[in-house]
């Protein structure tokens, strides 16, 4: 974000981490992709672009459903 504006980028859109996010919400050891699909049941296959994306999306949406901050 800090280079994009510094090139004239405008960054307006609020932005969510689905990292801090798990964080907040889940008592994992760890919080790494792989963890948290797990904890959601998701299988996919890891360091794969498009289901690394998927499965990051899905669990976005779990996560909104289980913060009272998005109802």
């Amino acid at each position: 974000r800090h280079y994009g504006e510094e090139a004239g980028f405008v960054f307006d859109q609020p932005q969510y981490d689905t990292l801090v996010m798990s964080q907040k919400a889940l008592r994992l050891s760890h919080n790494k992709l792989n963890n948290v699909a797990d904890y959601f049941g998701f299988t996919f296959n890891h360091h794969r672009a498009f289901d690394d994306a998927f499965v990051t999306a899905k669990i976005f949406i779990e996560l909104v459903k289980m913060s009272p901050d998005f109802h």
